[in-house]
This record gives C-alpha cells, structure tokens and sequence, in this order.
C-alpha cells in the first residue's frame, strides 16, 4: 500500500485519534485501495461523509503521479477546506435569497394593496367630482325654470 498511515484494522473499526478531516481522507482512500469493496461490519459509514467526495480528485493525482503521501493529504485537506467554505458561502447565498424573496413579495403585495388603495381613492374621487359637476350642470337649468316661473308667477299678479 502506498499511504499506509494507519493500521487497517483501527481504519475498519473507526477508531482513529487523528483529526476529523484527515480520518475522512484516510477511509476514503483506504476505499479507493480497496477497489471499492468495503467491509460490511464496519462501524465508520462512507455514507456519512459522502460530501468530501471532492477530496478524492487530489488522492487519486497523488496516487498516479506518486507524489509524496503527505504532500497528497495536505492537498487534498485544502481541497476539502475550499470545498467546505464554498459550501458554507452558497448555503449563506441560498438563506439570503430566501429572505430576500420573502421581503420582496411582501413588499409586493404591500406595494399591490396600496395600488388598490390609490386606484379605489381615485375611483372615488372621480366619481365625487364626476356627480358634482351633474348637479352643477342641472342646477341652471333648475335656476332658469325658477326665473321663468318667478315671471309667469309675476306676469300673473
């Protein structure tokens, strides 16, 4: 084996003293050496850190260009860090995105209310002004017959 960090047996049972990221990389790759067949007693389950899969991309250019094992592994530990930031920022983006799409439909619909609203209060107002001017166009009209009966009335006496 070209990474042979740690013992297999404690890699199967999953009880490495190391750090969290660095015991990921060394079951990752002691799956790759594997072929892919893993233990089905194992304790540690590759399902759980299946979203370090982009830490196998520098374990396996290690690997083929036999690159020091250790160099390997600090790469593939700042691989895992960029992908873990990155992961962080687009959750920040995505709970961003979510609270800005709530304040932009409220703020529609706060915008749509007061559209009804204007558009009720000039319904209205044209509507006051549209009755006040009937009754100002009927008015002389009601000015003229009184005129005319006050000279029939006056006319008669």
């Amino acid at each position: 084996m070209m990474f042979d960090l740690f013992d297999c047996e404690n890699v199967c049972h999953g009880d490495l003293s190391t750090q969290h990221h660095t015991r990921i990389l060394v079951i990752l790759l002691r799956f790759c050496e594997c072929g892919g067949e893993w233990e089905e007693n194992n304790s540690v389950s590759l399902l759980h850190y299946h979203h370090y899969w982009i830490c196998l991309l520098p374990l396996c250019v290690g690997m083929i260009l036999g690159v020091h094992e250790w160099f390997t592994l600090f790469l593939a530990e700042v691989v895992s860090w960029i992908a873990v930031v990155l992961l962080g920022i687009i959750k920040a983006l995505v709970w961003l995105s979510q609270k800005v799409t709530k304040l932009g439909k409220t703020l529609l619909r706060w915008g749509i209310a007061m559209r009804t609203f204007r558009l009720a209060l000039i319904l209205r107002v044209h509507s006051a002004v549209y009755h006040r001017v009937a009754r100002q166009q009927h008015q002389p009209r009601r000015e003229i017959r009184d005129e005319d009966t006050n000279r029939e009335t006056a006319r008669v006496r």
